[in-house]
């Protein structure tokens, strides 16, 4: 069973930045000095890097909206519709000018998933709603390394490794029970971006897969009720662009594909 999911989101910002440090030795005494020094880096730049023992953290609330059908015989068995919201803080220290790690913490503010059953289903016509699922989830820890640099090879180009561990039973909810938001699973993650920044506009494309393990999650009513669903792969193109308006203010725009198999 495969499954795609495309999304594309408009963002509109502004910056709360910092700045790395410029060595005042270095700044050019003429303009034919200029185009070697390195340009002003902001976290809010597609492909930011801290400099060399920098610590550097990011909060981002996200929510997601996804439709997933179910067919049996070429017939619809189950459509189910899953509204998500939660709030997530990552901390990195850069241990040198190409070298980032850190951990990523998750909360699962709300999760809501409503399923209705088609002709594919013995309950055709029926409907259900779940109780929320909601909690901590399952922490990831991250090693992040820039391979090639702009100001030497034109574009920057980034890899990353993720890994989350399981770190507790997941409980789905019910009808008339709460779950939480832990997987059931390990998870790695590999990621490749190249992207470079221009004047006015910056770009990133990447390339991503992750793994899932063998998922298992209890019933939140009856435990013994298990769930478990086969390993997974799950392959992501991206592509991101932004527009500077202006010192304090820009515009991006984020499109994602995902192949799930």
């Amino acid at each position: 069973m495969k499954h795609f999911l495309l999304a594309t989101v408009l963002g509109i910002s502004g910056k709360i930045y910092a700045e790395d440090n410029i060595d005042l030795k270095k700044v050019p005494t003429s303009q034919n000095e200029t185009s070697q020094v390195k340009p002003i880096s902001n976290v809010s730049d597609l492909m930011y890097f801290p400099s060399k023992g920098t610590f550097g953290g990011a909060t981002k609330y996200s929510y997601a909206s996804i439709n997933q059908v179910l067919e049996y015989q070429s017939k619809e068995f189950t459509n189910t519709k899953i509204k998500t919201s939660s709030l997530e803080q990552t901390l990195g220290f850069a241990y040198d000018s190409k070298t980032l790690f850190g951990a990523i913490l998750s909360y699962q503010l709300d999760s809501e998933a409503s399923t209705s059953y088609g002709p594919g289903s013995t309950r055709n016509g029926q409907s259900a709603k779940n109780k929320s699922e909601k909690g901590l989830e399952d922490p990831t820890i991250f090693l992040s390394e820039r391979i090639k640099f702009q100001e030497t090879d034109n574009f920057n180009i980034d890899t990353t490794i993720r890994f989350s561990p399981k770190t507790g039973t997941a409980k789905s909810s019910t009808v008339a029970k709460e779950g939480n938001a832990l997987r059931g699973a390990n998870e790695f993650e590999f990621e490749l971006n190249l992207g470079k920044k221009n004047e006015k506009s910056s770009w990133k494309a990447g390339l991503a897969y992750s793994l899932t393990g063998e998922t298992k999650s209890e019933d939140a009513e009856v435990p013994a009720d298990l769930t478990i669903s086969e390993s997974s792969n799950l392959y992501g193109l991206s592509f991101s662009y932004q527009w500077v308006v202006n010192n304090d203010f820009e515009v991006n725009l984020n499109t994602v594909v995902h192949k799930m198999v």
